[in-house]
């Protein structure tokens, strides 16, 4: 019977709607995150972002199935819904209608039907256009999987080859352009506090044999016990590592993928990936992995100019926005002239051989101090200096577009890292080139 009665009333309430009524706008409560049960032919759940700009996007997931449907469509000033599941409104319906914090309605798809109904998880009352169009790039498994079980097969598995397992840098990346990490995970269903979801560093799964990544929505408050790897909006989100079972974020593909990464949690820098050491002069520096980064440091060298370096071949050809990324830390330098009589001594630098069409060789290198040192730009040659850097302080997520510098570069043929001058000592950890 009460089936029967959340039927008619919608139904009533659609008949009554006016095909030409305006469409819910910035300042309405409406606008925010829903979320809610279906019952009928099949149960789940249901979540959805309702926009600024009148659409409503989500997923609505069956408990017996793998598949998560999109829910897209319109809501109206007076809060009625008329959305479609999967883009195909001659076969499914989402409707119904949201008021004061509550909202019901019927649904269909592919020949089940029944009710759903919810709340308000998020009010937003200047919701972003963009941020519910850019939650459906997302999505979350049904189910939790072991933090050691295969990710991309699962992913594959239950989203096909169009989306991959989600990385902690495309989580940056949404921050970065304004999206609503809230939002998100309110989209996703992670509707709590210190609710997580497994997502990649880097490209790799595990922090270590026993550990592997998540990311805990901490809205600011951490907890005390809980060791924070990197946050986003000091502590929105929160990177952390465990084991046990979790949910699996994924992201739909594009054109971007990781061409290198280095962490140094494995402990070494001689193995996956393999880097060579290059000790520039008479005087040897010493290179080791200390606290899962690089520490570079050379002794005695009283003012005897050298460097010591890893330096790795790679192949990875550039396109336009492809991106460089690192930490860095200038801890100690000695040298002469702040950086040196020719302004070329750093205690920490990264550099780029990269090739353009003509095979003519582009050398491109940051360098970090705090004594100071001078940039340089030649056709060929550019060195980019920071020069008043924090004395042994971290730099995190410096990032550069490659083609900003060199646009007739075609190709990446080695990098280098390491620090060159008398005495010095400097840190470089999380390298990766994403293509």
């Amino acid at each position: 019977m009460k089936y029967f009665i959340l039927i008619m009333m919608t139904i009533l309430v659609l008949g009554c709607s006016n095909d030409d009524e305006d469409l819910v706008s910035s300042g309405s409560e409406l606008l925010g995150g829903w979320g809610g049960v279906i019952y009928g032919d099949e149960e789940g759940t249901w979540s959805a972002v309702i926009s600024d700009n009148g659409e409503i996007n989500g997923n609505l997931k069956f408990a017996n199935s793998s598949r998560t449907y999109s829910i897209q469509g319109n809501v109206s000033k007076t809060g009625i819904v008329d959305a479609s599941i999967d883009g195909d409104s001659s076969e499914s319906n989402f409707i119904g209608s949201f008021s004061e914090g509550e909202c019901s309605g019927i649904w269909d798809i592919e020949g089940d039907k029944g009710t759903w109904s919810g709340r308000q998880t998020y009010v937003s009352s200047g919701q972003s256009n963009s941020d519910a169009s850019t939650y459906n790039e997302f999505k979350i498994t049904n189910g939790t999987y072991s933090y050691n079980s295969d990710w991309d097969q699962i992913i594959d598995n239950n989203f096909g080859s169009d989306y991959r397992v989600a990385d902690w840098s495309d989580l940056e990346s949404f921050y970065k352009d304004g999206g609503n990490l809230i939002g998100l995970y309110n989209y996703l269903g992670r509707t709590q506090y210190n609710n997580s979801i497994y997502v990649k560093r880097n490209g790799r799964q595990f922090y270590s044999s026993s550990r592997a990544y998540f990311a805990s929505r901490h809205e600011g408050d951490v907890p005390d016990s809980f060791a924070v790897h990197d946050d986003i909006g000091n502590n929105i989100l929160s990177l952390g590592s465990w084991h046990g079972s979790n949910y699996i974020l994924a992201i739909r593909r594009d054109d971007i993928a990781t061409g290198l990464d280095e962490d140094f949690n494995d402990g070494n820098y001689s193995n996956n990936p393999n880097w060579t050491v290059e000790n520039i002069d008479d005087i040897p520096g010493s290179i080791v992995v200390d606290d899962n980064y690089v520490k570079f440091r050379r002794t005695g060298a009283g003012g005897n100019g050298g460097g010591i370096y890893l330096s790795k071949t790679i192949d990875i050809a550039l396109r336009e926005n492809t991106k460089l990324r690192f930490d860095v830390n200038p801890v100690y330098s000695d040298v002469g002239n702040g950086a040196g009589w020719s302004n070329g001594e750093y205690p920490a630098n990264v550099y780029l051989y990269l090739l353009d069409s003509s095979n003519n060789e582009l050398v491109l290198r940051f360098c970090y101090n705090y004594r100071g040192g001078q940039s340089k730009y030649e056709d060929d040659d550019i060195r980019v200096v920071f020069p008043y850097c924090s004395k042994n302080k971290w730099l995190r997520k410096e990032e550069f577009i490659i083609k900003d510098y060199f646009p007739q570069a075609i190709k990446i043929t080695k990098i280098k890292i390491g620090g060159n001058g008398w005495n010095f000592e400097s840190l470089i950890d999380n390298i990766s080139i994403q293509v």
